[in-house]
């Protein structure tokens, strides 16, 4: 490269290509260097510190909720089952946000109990042996777990779930069972009715539940039988149907019995009226036969439904009182519920 011309003047070009070249270099040492250390998020040294330093890439951990807004929980801690049963694990697994074909379960002791897919669902079964094992439930992140006690039939008992049913004429009813222990086969029990002129009788293939329809107004007892168990409850035949429901969550359902958590809540009254007689809230009068627990009613107004009125309960001490509540129909018509606390 030349750097004088031939008349014996500099020539410049080279010597711009020269800084130039050199202006570049230190550039991309000294600021490429930095750029570097910052793009692995180092921190330069602030005034007065070792000008020696090294870089190191900042570490981040973020934590992933795999499960948001669900949960699963068991009813209980354990469980009672018979020996060589099938149980649906939804009917005492609670699940929200959740779909059961979506958790993982596992056992203790397959020996036991065993788990198996079932439509839409999962079955717990045991087989002969009795004892104890405890069944594992997974989603993501949310796990929950509950003892299963296998225990023998010959302990089995079957009862009626309240002591009263009402039936509207033409009307039908199904009365459940307390069934002990879960899983417990009652497709032999029998069902027998003190009078056949007030209701038919029927039995679910399916459940084995008894489905009574209502023939003629009056009170009659139905009994049942299986093995060792025996239970008797009382049938009242109404023209107009009186139910009593309660607030869970955001619905009312119907209910024979409460045991509230405070001292006041609100229930709702239902009627039917076949035969279109204008009923209205002061067609039903509310009663109470107080035994230890002391209990009230004020009227607070229409529900939403069609022939419901809500009332406020106010109770306090300990003990049973049972609310009954009479419609004016004509025909004695009423309903029974019972509180206890």
């Amino acid at each position: 490269m030349k750097i004088k011309n031939k008349d014996g003047t500099v020539n410049s070009l080279p010597i711009v290509l020269i800084v130039s070249v050199f202006i570049i270099a230190s550039y991309l040492l000294v600021f490429g260097f930095d750029f570097d250390l910052n793009l692995q998020g180092s921190k330069k040294p602030s005034d007065g510190e070792e000008s020696t330093y090294i870089a190191t890439k900042k570490q981040e951990q973020t934590t992933i909720n795999l499960c948001l807004n669900c949960s699963m929980r068991f009813n209980n801690t354990s469980v009672d089952v018979a020996t060589n049963a099938s149980v649906d694990i939804s009917s005492f697994l609670n699940l929200d946000g959740i779909s059961i074909r979506n958790v993982n379960f596992e056992v203790s002791d397959a020996n036991i109990i065993s788990v198996q897919a079932s439509g839409n669902t999962y079955l717990l079964s045991t087989g002969n042996l009795t004892g104890t094992a405890t069944l594992y439930a997974s989603y993501a992140d949310v796990k929950a777990e509950i003892n299963i006690n296998v225990i023998s039939i010959a302990t089995a008992n079957v009862n009626f779930k309240y002591p009263y049913y009402f039936v509207a004429t033409k009307g039908k009813v199904t009365p459940e069972l307390d069934v002990y222990p879960l899983g417990y086969n009652i497709s032999g029990i029998s069902y027998t009715p003190s009078s056949k002129d007030m209701v038919s009788l029927s039995v679910d293939k399916n459940t084995s539940l008894p489905i009574l329809t209502g023939k003629k107004l009056g009170e009659m007892t139905l009994t049942l039988n299986i093995g060792n168990s025996s239970s008797s409850t009382k049938i009242y035949v109404v023209e107009n149907k009186v139910t009593v429901k309660v607030l869970e969550g955001d619905v009312y359902k119907e209910r024979r019995s409460i045991t509230p958590l405070s001292e006041s809540f609100d229930v709702l009254v239902t009627f039917q009226d076949k035969y279109n007689q204008h009923f209205d809230n002061k067609s039903l009068s509310v009663s109470f036969d107080n035994q230890g627990l002391n209990a009230s009613a004020s009227y607070v107004g229409r529900g939403k439904e069609s022939n419901s009125y809500i009332y406020h309960i106010e109770v306090n001490g300990a003990g049973k009182s049972t609310m009954r509540v009479d419609l004016a129909d004509g025909y004695g018509s009423f309903t029974l519920f019972e509180i206890n606390k």
